[in-house]
């Protein structure tokens, strides 16, 4: 019978602390379940309910040591597996109490049931994102506000003056004017509270009404101003007609030290309203709510009115973007376009998180994490700035006074630099008077140009913290660069570095005419002096530009016969482009007769045949063609001029074009190349050589094997795009550091010409102090061939 008794005695306890969680007094709850916890019978299914039952009484009433206490004692029963939010809640107290790693266990548990599950998803980034606070901080310098804090809960501070020294507040401290406790954390009823500022310290809180007039027996806080700081919005929690506590925004105009009779705002009977912010005309609220139709829990919401004097209406929900199934609360908009608001659905370091969002063109982007020391692991909340640089907010971390507490920040501050050089990617040399521009996050842009040494520098300020930048070396004569900076959540002062390796444009490839001629003439058709016209606006457009010219005959009549015709095809062209006004000196004419084959470097057509690329169009292909007629076809393909550049370093002289005619030579390999030398000093025999189409003094010296060049002739070489890095061997960084040439670097010789002789797979060795451009050794020679000295004629011949 006894037994009996105090069964029905407990269910009656449970039973009432039932109907108070229902009715959000979650503390006499709490009293009820552990008053029946100890009476029950282990390990029992309704045991493990009433744990249950207390574990989210305390995560709501935010304790989350206590909370995760009870989750822990079911997280791994059979009771967890049919009730899968003991995971998700358990994994939540855990991460708030710092403990990610043991989180991110029960997260991953839930999601294998709910996958995609909002809050799961947010709070399991949240501890991959957040675990270690001390690499990811914002630039703020934190500080308890000391004598503006109790033991009670002190929060939600609000400017409430112009000069900020005078800051109302949200505190259930001994004195308040409720005279009851909350039954949902048991905390005194809220009032609001002041402070001034004097001789730089924070005088000692009082209440901000000593009338009555707006600190009530019911629950006040959350207060914020009008720019004049002549009207105050609040929030007031008072019981409804159903005997529920709901919240609602409240008015009360300053007169001196008197209040006038608070006015409702904003209210709904069935939904809790509060955390107000007033837009500077005071004609657009933000404020949080739990009313129907939002993401879930609490959300931020906006409403407007026609005038002061007018009510809210049509209450828009501020979206996906800010809102979250968790709750969204305390909202501040500074400058009516930049938002802080708290979170515990968006991934942050635990409890509530402070959040910023920048509205433009009425979009909100997406919330950015305020970061340590600003955001902790317990509840973050109530951000106001007072200036760019100052400001203050509430939090209930470890190390305050009480429950909640104020805090002030300021900013660090915080200096960044921008420096570097830009180099010739191909030389690594560096380039001055090459523009650098700089472009941050607002569209406020900066510029500058490289020094004779490269440099460029952007000083800190041009520089600042919390921005991105663009920058970018327009193109020209280099391929256009572009590159990031950003000094976001940097929070130590920084000096970067970026240097630049520009890539020259390349020159445009010179596609010179084909001059084709009929069979034994020389004379130049109406179709090809137009392909000539081509030509002359090259060399006009190029007058450095050395252009040879080569004629040629097809394989039928003899030697003596073809040279002759060779020599009046290329008589003929140089004929025409003195016509025109072309340098003479810029002209190199040969006549080849019939001992080149034409070797087609593309498919080409004569007449109404076509020939393949590569084609070697010689006696032994001709005569295998099936018909006289294609045979007549190729043998026109090698009745022809064609045009080689040979330098691109051609100097104007003073000569007129009737001082000079270029001579037109007729090119017999048979008995070798003949290249002329001059006679120097002491008799060192000097010939002109071509290195990658540039024009060299070259002195042979027959004595050593290697051959040289001077490391001024191969700076200049290299400005003018002749040589580049690619043709060092070795470490072409080290070989060509600070603009100089390494002594004894060693360079691969793409294409060097011993006058009319090509020579390939050489190489230099740079010296120095060398007081001559190129010393050519046995090297060189032995690669050229034999040859042979004709004193007589001043000519090297080369077999």
């Amino acid at each position: 019978m006894l037994n009996a008794m105090s069964m029905v005695a407990q269910k009656r306890t449970i039973s009432k602390a039932d109907e108070a969680g229902r009715n959000l007094q979650y503390q006499e709850a709490i009293a009820g379940y552990l008053k029946a916890w100890d009476k029950m019978k282990d390990n029992s299914y309704s045991k493990q309910q009433l744990a249950f039952n207390l574990a989210e009484c305390y995560r709501i009433v935010n304790k989350p040591t206590q909370a995760a206490e009870w989750y822990a004692k079911l997280a791994e029963t059979k009771f967890a597996e049919k009730k899968i939010l003991v995971w998700l809640y358990y994994a939540g107290e855990l991460r708030t109490l710092g403990k990610c790693e043991e989180a991110v266990k029960y997260y991953e548990k839930y999601l294998q049931k709910q996958p995609g599950d909002f809050l799961a998803m947010a709070g399991l980034e949240s501890c991959r994102q957040f675990a270690d606070t001390s690499t990811l901080q914002s630039r703020y310098i934190v500080r308890n506000m000391g004598v503006l804090n109790s033991a009670d809960d002190d929060y939600s501070p609000a400017q409430a003056s112009r000069k900020a020294d005078q800051l109302f507040f949200s505190t259930n401290r001994k004195g308040t004017a409720g005279k009851d406790r909350e039954n949902w954390t048991g905390a005194w009823f809220a009032d609001i509270f002041t402070s001034g500022l004097e001789k730089g310290s924070w005088k000692t809180p009082v209440s901000a009404d000593m009338t009555g007039m707006v600190n009530s027996f019911a629950n006040e806080g959350t207060p914020v101003f009008d720019k004049k700081f002549h009207t105050m919005f609040f929030t007031r929690c008072e019981k409804g007609v159903d005997e529920k506590v709901y919240c609602k925004i409240m008015e009360s105009d300053r007169q001196g030290q008197r209040w006038s009779k608070p006015a409702v705002v904003v209210a709904e009977s069935r939904a809790n309203i509060g955390h107000p912010w007033i837009s500077t005309n005071e004609l657009t609220i933000i404020f949080a709510s739990d009313r129907k139709g939002g993401q879930g829990g609490k959300d931020l919401w906006m409403s407007t009115r026609a005038g002061k004097n007018k009510p809210f209406k049509d209450f828009e929900n501020l979206g996906s973007v800010i809102n979250t199934p968790g709750d969204e609360m305390f909202p501040n908009l500074e400058n009516d376009s930049t938002l802080y608001f708290a979170s515990s659905g968006h991934p942050g370091l635990g409890g509530l998180d402070i959040f910023r969002s920048v509205r433009r063109d009425g979009t909100w982007s997406k919330p950015e994490n305020l970061l340590a020391p600003i955001n902790s692991t317990g509840d973050d909340f109530g951000f106001f700035l007072t200036d760019e640089r100052h400001g203050f907010f509430s939090s209930n971390r470890s190390g305050g006074k009480g429950g909640d507490d104020i805090y002030g920040f300021e900013a660090k501050t915080v200096l960044f630099t921008l420096s570097g050089v830009v180099r010739n990617e191909n030389t690594l040399f560096s380039i001055p008077g090459i523009p650098v521009i700089i472009v941050n996050s607002r569209g406020d842009s900066a510029k500058t140009v490289t020094g004779p040494d490269g440099a460029y520098g952007f000083d800190a300020s041009l520089i600042k913290a919390d921005n991105l930048y663009r920058i970018t070396i327009p193109g020209g004569t280099y391929f256009a660069v572009r590159d990031s900076l950003s000094t976001m959540r940097l929070h130590e002062n920084s000096d970067f570095v970026k240097n630049f390796n520009l890539v020259p444009v390349p020159e445009e490839p010179v596609v010179l005419p084909d001059i084709l001629y009929d069979l034994d003439k020389w004379d130049l058709k109406p179709m090809y002096q137009d392909s000539l016209l081509t030509l002359v606006k090259i060399l006009n457009d190029n007058p450095n530009f050395i252009i040879e010219l080569r004629s040629h005959t097809d394989s039928r009549a003899s030697n003596e016969y073809n040279d002759e015709l060779s020599q009046k095809r290329a008589q003929s062209v140089v004929d025409f482009l003195i016509s025109k006004k072309i340098d003479p000196g810029r002209l190199v004419a040969k006549g080849y007769g019939k001992r080149i084959p034409r070797k087609l470097e593309k498919e080409m057509k004569s007449g109404s045949y076509k020939f393949s690329k590569g084609t070697v169009l010689n006696d032994a292909y001709i005569e295998k063609l099936p018909s006289k007629d294609i045979r007549e076809a190729a043998y026109a393909l090698n009745r022809r001029t064609e045009f080689l550049i040979t330098g691109k370093d051609y100097r104007q002289t003073t000569v007129t074009f009737a001082d000079v005619r270029p001579e037109i030579s007729i090119v017999n390999d048979s008995a070798g190349i003949s290249v002329p030398y001059r006679l120097v000093d002491k008799g060192i025999i000097e010939v002109q050589v071509s290195i990658n189409d540039y024009s060299v003094d070259a002195k042979i010296d027959t004595t050593v094997l290697e051959s040289f060049i001077s490391a001024a002739r191969v700076i200049e070489l290299l400005q003018k795009g002749a040589l580049s890095k690619a043709d060092f061997e070795g470490d072409a960084s080290a070989l060509l550091a600070n603009n100089k040439v390494a002594d004894s670097a060693v360079i691969k010789i793409r294409k060097l010409r011993i006058g009319d002789l090509p020579v390939e797979d050489v190489t230099l060795t740079v010296l120095n102090n060398m007081p001559v451009n190129v010393k050519m050794g046995r090297d060189i020679l032995e690669v050229a061939g034999q040859y042979r000295v004709d004193a007589e004629n001043k000519k090297i011949i080369f077999k």
